[in-house]
């Protein structure tokens, strides 16, 4: 949020996803401002036909960010289980996370 000079990063799986965990942090922020990189995620053909990512596209736009401030990397975890550790896929003991911020 360039208006407050604050980011952040959140885990939505599926209960974070049900439980509206993004818009409940996007109502601390000035969402017509905001970007939101939605990451890797167990895809709705791995996922029981659950699409977390679009449940969160959903959300974001509903909280006012607007379309073209929401990016989404559509890879499915589980079926690239071999670059992203995936807990759907059997990796019960392996977790990693990556947050990097760039100044432009």
């Amino acid at each position: 949020d360039p208006t407050i000079h604050c980011g952040g990063v959140i885990h939505a799986g599926m209960k974070g996803t049900t439980q509206g965990i993004l818009t409940n942090v996007l109502k601390q922020l000035a969402t017509r401002q905001v970007w939101v990189g939605i990451g890797p995620a167990v895809g709705r053909e791995c996922y029981d036909g659950i699409d977390l990512q679009t449940e969160n596209i959903l959300q974001a736009k509903t909280a006012g960010v607007p379309l073209n401030h929401i990016e989404v990397m559509r890879w499915c975890t589980r079926c690239h289980h071999d670059t992203f550790f995936s807990y759907r896929a059997g990796d019960k003991q392996n977790f990693g996370t990556y947050f990097r911020l760039a100044k432009t």
